[in-house]
């Protein structure tokens, strides 16, 4: 899978790092059909799925996704849960608005192209979805660096929406922590296997503007 070099401004995609200022290479990994959509929340502890449900809900998942094409603006981006601690993630936090452009669906598959203050990401992505309902997902492996050291991180990254005709309707966006290091030997916050942060656009419409 393709390596992409990302120049990071303050916090990537203000999914994972609040301190993270460079990113210098990111990885997005395709699961393959056999894990189907529901195998990328696995990693939640048992004990947090009914919570995640709770804020997310489901995932529409079909061999028949609407067409997602075009370029759409999440403005403003609200966080609306994580189960990290307050002190280390406060959900008051102002997020940068996200710019995602898909393109070349296919196959349910298609190309994701994220534009943050913070970050630029274009890769091959998976689609599912029925009617005007779809998710992407993927698994994406991440090298931050920050005050010298180096933080290692595997994520799953879920969006979901309605499609219209004047953009995404009810957008949500999960960021589930798969794997997490770094060489800090504890100078940095750690965050664990099965941390998840949870995104929705404030306004219940990601306009399509292009």
């Amino acid at each position: 899978m393709n390596n992409i070099k990302v120049i990071i401004l303050g916090s990537l995609f203000s999914l994972l790092l609040l301190s993270c200022t460079k990113n210098d290479d990111t990885t997005v990994i395709l699961l393959g059909e056999e894990a189907y959509i529901e195998k990328i929340t696995d990693v939640i502890p048992d004990t947090l799925q009914h919570v995640f449900e709770e804020y997310f809900g489901t995932n529409p998942s079909g061999y028949i996704p609407p067409n997602v094409e075009g370029e759409y603006i999440i403005s403003p981006k609200q966080r609306i849960f994580s189960n990290v601690p307050e002190d280390n993630w406060p959900l008051d936090i102002i997020e940068p608005d996200i710019n995602i452009t898909m393109s070349k669906q296919h196959n349910r598959e298609c190309i994701l192209q994220l534009k943050e203050a913070t970050e630029t990401l274009t890769d091959t992505v998976y689609i599912t979805g029925y009617d005007n309902l779809f998710t992407v997902y993927y698994t994406e492996e991440k090298t931050l660096q920050h005050s010298g050291y180096e933080h290692y991180i595997t994520r799953n990254v879920i969006f979901k929406g309605e499609m219209t005709d004047y953009g995404i309707k009810n957008l949500k966006i999960a960021s589930i922590i798969v794997n997490a290091d770094d060489n800090s030997h504890g100078n940095m916050i750690q965050y664990k296997r099965g941390d998840f942060f949870l995104y929705e656009d404030g306004d219940n419409l990601s306009e399509k503007i292009n």
